[in-house]
């Protein structure tokens, strides 16, 4: 009996996929809550975020970082980042046209005002 226990948790490790095991990209973000990381498609990320007055984010675990020039990033469901934005609100309305979400490229050192921006900007759309 003592034998089974450790031959089934080993057995589970080597043969459950990995995407079990692996966050979704896209997560659920709030001033309050810490990241939930359920999503797989950014629209259905998106609509449960505007149901608790968040808004939908990438998980950075789980998205390939890219080089690129822009300030602000934009992914959709094929979870390459284009960075090509210098401004939050560009990038914001792009990323709601097109069914993705906009982040901070974090390859390039900026102030909090990125954040205070974006913020003020989805509150305002989100509503």
């Amino acid at each position: 009996m003592s034998f089974i226990m450790p031959s089934l948790f080993l057995f589970f490790l080597l043969f459950v996929p990995s995407t079990l095991i692996m966050a979704a990209p896209f997560c659920i973000e709030d001033k309050g809550l810490s990241q939930e990381c359920y999503y797989y498609d950014v629209n259905q990320c998106r609509k449960e975020a505007s149901k608790i007055s968040g808004y939908c984010a990438i998980n950075r675990e789980e998205v390939a970082m890219t080089k690129g020039n822009g300030s602000f990033c934009l992914v959709d469901s094929s979870l390459i980042p284009q960075c090509y934005y210098e401004e939050a609100q560009v990038c914001e309305e792009e990323a709601i046209r097109r069914g993705a979400v906009c982040f901070e490229n974090i390859k390039k050192e900026r102030s909090d005002a990125f954040r205070e921006e974006r913020d003020s900007f989805r509150h305002k759309t989100e509503r």
